[in-house]
């Protein structure tokens, strides 16, 4: 138990409380990535019409299902095996 808790970085000791100095744990991004994600969430936020709770279909992706990317994917290698037949 030891040792893995000798393994563990500085995030992961602050998250199981075994960080006496939280503040000494280090991100895994740098200040400035930090404070670019930042800004671009708070633009996303703004757009959204800045409201906590929105509409499910505002951000929903398109449904598609294990079948549908198993045919798109069949479609695209036919068309590649089309492509690679005409080099012959």
């Amino acid at each position: 138990m030891r040792d893995y808790a000798a393994s563990l970085g500085g995030n992961e000791k602050t998250a199981l409380g075994l960080n006496p100095h939280p503040e000494e744990a280090r991100s895994a991004v740098s200040k400035d990535e930090a404070e670019k994600g930042m800004r671009e969430m708070s633009d996303k936020f703004n757009a959204m019409g800045q409201q906590v709770y929105i509409d499910a279909d505002k951000v929903k992706a398109p449904h598609t299902t294990a079948l549908d990317s198993e045919a798109a994917h069949a479609e695209r290698n036919a068309g590649l095996v089309r492509q690679s037949n005409k080099a012959f």
